[in-house]
């Protein structure tokens, strides 16, 4: 496993760790879950503009992965 997949991966686990803790301990938990998804929100629409479009043949799996 090459250094960029294991950073991300291992980004992944303490992300979704705090997700669960910040949710859990707060007493208002749709509250909470509402301001993590209104951040996440902000910080894609800051990274979208730096991530090439998806091809043809990727969205094609990625609206079979979501639907």
């Amino acid at each position: 496993m090459t250094t960029g997949v294991f950073a991300m991966v291992f980004g992944a686990a303490v992300l979704h760790a705090a997700w669960n803790v910040l949710v859990k301990v707060n007493a208002d938990r749709l509250v909470m879950i509402a301001v993590m998804m209104m951040s996440q929100v902000a910080v894609g629409m800051v990274v979208v503009p730096f991530v090439a479009f998806p091809t043809r043949k990727l969205a094609i799996y990625l609206g079979f992965m979501c639907a």
